[in-house]
């Protein structure tokens, strides 16, 4: 790929890491998901508080699950000892 753009963005980095752990390849998917996208084959009204409160609940889920995976770890190490 001779011309490409290296685009970069903010994202949380607990939703980036489980992106990452669920994509494997997250520059493929990225940009399978963006070609699909202008394409019009995805369409995403991201103006809609429904659509925001999807995501503002994926985020707050996947931040708890993480939390409470650490705190299980962690018990799991104190009760070995």
């Amino acid at each position: 790929m001779a011309d490409s753009k290296l685009a970069t963005f903010k994202i949380d980095p607990d939703l980036w890491d489980e992106f990452k752990g669920k994509a494997g390849n997250a520059s493929e998917v990225l940009k399978a998901f963006i070609e699909q996208y202008v394409s019009g084959n995805i369409d995403l009204d991201l103006s809609s508080s429904t659509v925001t409160q999807h995501e503002l609940n994926q985020r707050i889920e996947a931040a708890l699950d993480k939390r409470l995976e650490d705190i299980e770890e962690r018990l799991g190490k104190l009760s070995a000892v």
